[in-house]
Formats: C-alpha cells, sequence, structure tokens
C-alpha cells in the first residue's frame, strides 16, 4: 500500500480530499490493516469535519497500534469533537500512561475537564502541559473562554429556572 500512501499525503497536503480517499482505498484493498490509510482517513474527515468518520477511522488505527501515543491523541480528539469529554478523558490518559510527557495529552486534559466545569482540574492539568513544554503556543485564553462560557450558561440556566418558580407562584398566588 506505500505508494498509494505516500500519493494520499501529499494529495492531502493539497487538500484534494476525494483523491485521498481514492488512494487510500486502494491503499486497504491491498492491505486491509493499514495504519496509514485509517490515520489519513482520519485526519481527512476531521478536516472535513465529519467527526463521526474520524472518529471510526482513527478507533481503527488505535487498535492497530494501542501504544502509538500520537493515534490516541488524535482519537481522544476526536472524542472531544463528538463532546464526549469523558472517552476523550480516557484516551489523554491512557496517552499519558505510555509517553508522560505528552504535552499534547496533558492540554487537551485541560480542555476536557474545563468543559465538564471542572476548573482546578483543567487549570492543574494546563500548568503541566506546560511545564512539559514551555515553549508551545498553547493558549491559556481558550481554557478560560471555555470556563468563563461554562459558567454563562449556568448563570442563564439558574436565571431561567429561577424565572419559571417566581412564574409558578405567581400564579399559585393568583389562584388563591
Amino acid at each position: 500500500p506505500l505508494p498509494f500512501t505516500k500519493r494520499a499525503y501529499l494529495l492531502q497536503t493539497l487538500g484534494l480530499y476525494d483523491a485521498v480517499h481514492k488512494e487510500v482505498e486502494e491503499a486497504l484493498k491491498i492491505s486491509p490493516e493499514d495504519f496509514d490509510s485509517y490515520k489519513l482517513l482520519g485526519e481527512m474527515y476531521g478536516i472535513k469535519k465529519n467527526y463521526i468518520r474520524a472518529f471510526e477511522n482513527f478507533r481503527i488505527a488505535t487498535i492497530l497500534r494501542p501504544h502509538d501515543p500520537q493515534i490516541r491523541v488524535s482519537l481522544a480528539r476526536a472524542y472531544e469533537s463528538l463532546k464526549d469529554y469523558k472517552g476523550a478523558i480516557s484516551q489523554y490518559d491512557r496517552v499519558i500512561e505510555v509517553a508522560p510527557k505528552n504535552s499534547k495529552a496533558y492540554y487537551g486534559l485541560a480542555k476536557c475537564y474545563a468543559y465538564l466545569g471542572r476548573e482546578k482540574a483543567a487549570l492543574n492539568f494546563f500548568r503541566q502541559a506546560k511545564a512539559i513544554s514551555p515553549e508551545d503556543k498553547i493558549d491559556v485564553q481558550e481554557i478560560h473562554d471555555i470556563i468563563d462560557k461554562n459558567k454563562k450558561t449556568k448563570k442563564e440556566v439558574i436565571s431561567r429556572k429561577s424565572d419559571e418558580i417566581e412564574k409558578i407562584k405567581s400564579k399559585q398566588l393568583n389562584n388563591i
């Protein structure tokens, strides 16, 4: 499958995703367990925002290379894209088991915990990511934006519930 996957990587850099798909299909006809083909398909579907298909292909690639931290990070990001933060956390944890200095895993954990509203855990993992790789352009603002958005959403829910309670009370008083 090597010539097909080499061409597919080149076509991917050119943004020719339909052609990538055709090359990968040919590679999989020759070798149905070709890791690079599934990895490429996952990347391609991720770029096209077809996160379910990206997840499916990264999952197969992970089965083929279970100890590859890079593919596990890709699978974790697919979980994130599907808003399955617990699934993503599980994958990031497995990355850390095999590659304890993988800053992307710690940053991914920070984002997931931020989305789940666990601010302290998010900031803790963010600090760990920065400690491992201080030169990375990890955006602290993204973590804070997620946390702020969660806080605003919680306030809106509380406000709506308060309004509903007030309406119910008002109706009950009017019925007396």
